[in-house]
């Protein structure tokens, strides 16, 4: 759900979890709190909420990031990059 929001250029309130951190850019594509700290994630909303050339700016560097480091193409090659190495590495065992 989080890349697909920030391919929607939504910006991204999140807390600081594995998985979180790695895929936005905080500051840039969001704001990250700390897990269990309701008080700063209602800050980081009406933070988001009252400022809406900021969540603009933040929701269009999401979706950036999401085409330039998330492309599922890209992550396909990867993937089969991954897999032409390991079947290699099995090969010369």
């Amino acid at each position: 759900a989080l890349l697909e929001a920030m391919a929607a250029a939504k910006p991204i309130i999140a807390s600081s979890v594995s998985g979180t951190v790695e895929a936005m850019i905080p500051g840039e594509t969001g704001l990250v709190v700390h897990p269990g700290d309701s008080e700063a994630l209602a800050e980081a909303i009406v933070e988001v909420l009252s400022d809406p050339g900021q969540a603009e700016s933040m929701g269009q560097a999401a979706r950036r990031r999401v085409s330039r480091s998330f492309d599922a193409g890209d992550q396909a090659s990867r993937y089969l990059a991954l897999y032409r190495r390991l079947l290699h590495e099995e090969s010369e065992r």
